[in-house]
Parts: C-alpha cells; structure tokens; sequence
C-alpha cells in the first residue's frame, strides 16, 4: 500500500511538471508581446530593447504595430525591419535621452553625418560658446547663440548621404560680433564636409574657408581631418587635425586635439586637449570642455 501512494505521488508529480513545461513552452512559441512601462512608440529618443521568443536581443527603436507585425528600427540602420508579433517576447526601455543616430553625429565637430529626425539640442562649449541647435529633420541643422565676449553665433548644417557608408555635407558657423570697435564685424567658416564610415567609427575630411568683413583681416582656408569611435554606448574617442593658411601664403598653423565623451542620459560631457603649432603655436596644451543636453 505504501509503495503505490509513492508511485501515485511521484507519477503526479511528473503530470504536473510536464504540464507546467508545456505551459512555458507553449507561451513561449505564441509570444505574448509585452510592451515595458516608459516605452513609448515611435519616439526616437528612446532606446528599446527587443527579446525575441529565441532570446535574441536587438537594440533599436520600436516604431508601431501595424496588425501582427511589430516595426522596430535596429541600431545603426535607417530602415525600418517588420517583426511578427508572435515572435517577439518583449520590448523593453534600454536607455532614456539620445537617440542612437546623434549620439556621435559631431555636435562639436566637423562632420556630414545624418542628425536626428526632429528635436533640438542646448550647447555649451568651454563655456563661452552657448547655442541652441534644432534639427529639422535628418538632413538639416540650424543654430542660434552667443559667444562671449564677441557677439551673436549662428550655424547651419545641410548633410546628404549617398550611401549608408558615404555622406556628404556643407556647414557654416559664424560670428557677429557686437563690440563697438570691431565695426559689427561677421567672421565664420564654411566648410565642405565627406565622412566615411557611421557612428561606430567615421573617418571625416573638410576643406574651409574663413571669412571676415573686417577691412585688417585677411581671408583664409583650410583642411581637416578627423577620426572617431564608438567604444561603448556611453563612450566616444574623437582626434581631429586642421591646417589653416593664409590666401597670400604668409602664415600657416596646425591645431591637433584629442577628446572623448560620454553620454549620461540626455547630458552629454566632452573633455580633451588641443594645442597650435606655426603661427597658432601655443605654450602648452590648452583644455577642450563641454557639454550639451538634448530635448
């Protein structure tokens, strides 16, 4: 009698672990989609994280449902990849406060790579350049502000790219200067802009012209070349090179800097050092700091 209750006991046991597998397996294949608290569609400054029934995770932006497929934009890619429902297990917050094609897109630098969608951005830069940049969509920047002590700053960026690895643009910033004795003198740079690569690591190159309406200012151009990464999703490393001259040959200079940033939710924190050389030279090392936060 006793060993048949423990027979019975340890038969029931196995019926209920096996429904209990079952269960899980099958819920598993039918893929209840789950969507996170905070996650909200369509957002682009939100960063999502996709489960699959497999655990596979993808990092993106979640789009829309669209029937039984879900519409998420994996990192990295511009075009929307269509996810059916039932293979989907969760769509989770991944981080708050950037959106992953800007992170890197040259705030501070010189670069054709496609900015955000929409949004805008406040900059500072080692603290005497402040300037709100919005962008209107992907392809256009524009941006007003102050540098102290000078005067007014402004800045537009048009970007196009002609391939996911190869993006051409043209960028422009200058400065009015409000100080009675520079005679509201405009100065500024308009440079042409190719960029290599995407935002895990890019290759940039630009040819400018500096201008001036100053009458003792004399007009000059120049080439840079800059090189950055992505070595985390807080972490970026950035060196750029520009060699400036004069239009009659009498000066030239060379400014090498090396910086990095880091992301810490809607803030974004650079910090490196520059130096001149020819007639730019500088005594030592000089800092580079800055930040910006996005809305």
């Amino acid at each position: 009698m006793f060993m048949s209750l423990k027979q019975l006991f340890l038969r029931a046991s196995l019926l209920i672990m096996a429904l209990f597998m079952s269960s899980v397996f099958l819920g598993a294949q039918s893929g209840g989609l789950s969507i996170g608290k905070g996650v909200v569609l369509g957002d682009t400054t939100q960063v999502h994280v996709l489960t699959t029934n497999s655990q596979e995770r993808i990092i993106g932006s979640a789009m829309d449902i669209d029937g039984d497929k879900l519409l998420f934009i994996p990192r990295y890619a511009e075009e929307v990849v269509e996810f059916p429902t039932a293979e989907v297990r969760s769509v989770r917050l991944f981080q708050v406060g950037y959106s992953d094609n800007n992170l890197s897109d040259g705030t501070y630098l010189y670069t054709a790579l496609p900015g955000a969608n929409r949004g805008g951005r406040y900059r500072n830069v080692s603290v005497l350049g402040s300037l709100a940049e919005f962008d209107l969509n992907k392809n256009v920047r524009l941006g007003v502000g102050f540098l102290l002590p000078v005067g007014i700053a402004v800045s537009q960026r048009i970007r196009a790219s002609l391939s996911p690895g190869l993006h051409v643009g043209l960028s422009n910033q200058s400065v009015w200067s409000l100080r009675q004795f520079d005679d509201n003198e405009l100065a500024g740079d308009l440079a042409g802009l190719v960029t290599l690569g995407d935002n895990r690591l890019f290759l940039s190159m630009g040819y400018h012209f500096f201008y001036s309406t100053s009458f003792f200012s004399e007009d000059s151009r120049g080439v840079s070349m800059m090189v950055g990464g992505q070595i985390s999703d807080q972490w970026h490393l950035y060196s750029e090179w520009m060699y400036t001259e004069t239009r009659s040959f009498r000066g030239s200079g060379l400014i090498p800097s090396f910086s990095a940033s880091c992301s810490l939710n809607r803030w974004r924190i650079r910090f490196g050092v520059f130096w001149g050389y020819g007639e730019l030279v500088t005594d030592s090392p000089l800092p580079i700091v800055g930040a910006d936060y996005r809305w």
